[in-house]
């Protein structure tokens, strides 16, 4: 499915404090191992295809300040989904060698009833955490094309590294996270969801 605005984003849009509030709020819950929809955990390939830490955040104050950029970004890039629901926030630490490869966000049919959803993912948000001067490489990269197994065309904007800058694009586009150099990246993802496309 190919749209006109793979990804629609504000580059440094929300307050440095609001993400020094969310790293120092998530800092002080438990951290787990970050998995795939298909990979458990103990599955030895999961690190070829992630290899991140997570806590799980699901505070009324970040939907807040989150929902009037999901409201025009879903109208200005003329995606217009019907959207009822927000997933628990996923707080991310990518530290030194660490990455997501190539991956999309939405389930299939078999997956949905696997885990039992009435509801697909068609919106995915990523919320730039970390100063750039904290950290090198970690690049949210798009895939243009309809898998990355072909020869990609591979979008990437330096501003959605930058502290603050908020990031969203349809759940079905390829997308990954390059591996960081060095320090650490902070980001918050939240998926926007509701009936699965007809």
């Amino acid at each position: 499915m190919r749209v006109q605005h793979p990804f629609w984003y504000w580059n440094k849009s929300l307050s440095l404090k609001f993400c020094d509030d969310i790293i120092k709020f998530a800092k002080s819950k438990r951290r787990r191992v970050g998995r795939t929809k298909s990979l458990k955990t103990d599955n030895p390939t999961l690190s070829s295809v992630r290899n991140s830490n997570i806590i799980w955040l699901d505070e009324t104050w970040i939907y807040r300040e989150i929902q009037p950029y999901l409201k025009l970004a879903n109208k200005n890039a003329g995606w217009n989904y019907e959207i009822d629901n927000a997933e628990p926030c996923q707080f991310t630490i990518y530290n030194s060698n660490e990455f997501y490869g190539w991956h999309t966000d939405r389930f299939d049919k078999e997956d949905l009833k696997k885990y039992d959803r009435d509801r697909n993912r068609k919106l995915s948000m990523t919320l730039c955490l970390s100063d750039r001067k904290d950290y090198t490489g970690g690049d949210l990269e798009f895939c243009i094309e309809s898998s990355p197994d072909t020869t990609p065309d591979i979008l990437t904007n330096e501003e959605f590294g930058n502290k603050g800058s908020i990031c969203f694009f349809p759940s079905f586009m390829w997308h990954r996270v390059k591996p960081v150099l060095k320090g650490t990246r902070y980001s918050l993802v939240i998926w926007f969801g509701g009936k699965d496309f007809r």
